[in-house]
């Protein structure tokens, strides 16, 4: 899970850092890089719930519940808050 976080997170900042730089940037670079971080973010959130096993969501102490929720609000696109 470790591995997948850092790339994923190493792949964002090389993508931040073109376009800051303006070098070799490509507008479908974001396109396709939030796709790999939700795919990592789903991914490591489900093996984490199958390590405590039905804990996890049921247990409203441990974080991973509220992990879950979050990640599946963000791909979903449903916004938590409200924007003026």
């Amino acid at each position: 899970m470790k591995v997948k976080i850092e790339a994923a997170r190493a792949l964002l900042h090389r993508c931040a850092w073109c376009w800051d730089n303006k070098y070799e940037y490509d507008p479908r670079q974001g396109m396709l890089i939030k796709g790999y971080i939700d795919d990592v973010a789903v991914s490591v959130v489900n093996h984490a719930v199958s390590i405590y096993a039905g804990v996890a969501t049921a247990d409203k102490d441990l974080p991973i519940q509220k992990y879950l929720r979050d990640i599946y609000t963000c791909i979903h696109g449903f916004a938590t808050t409200r924007l003026p």
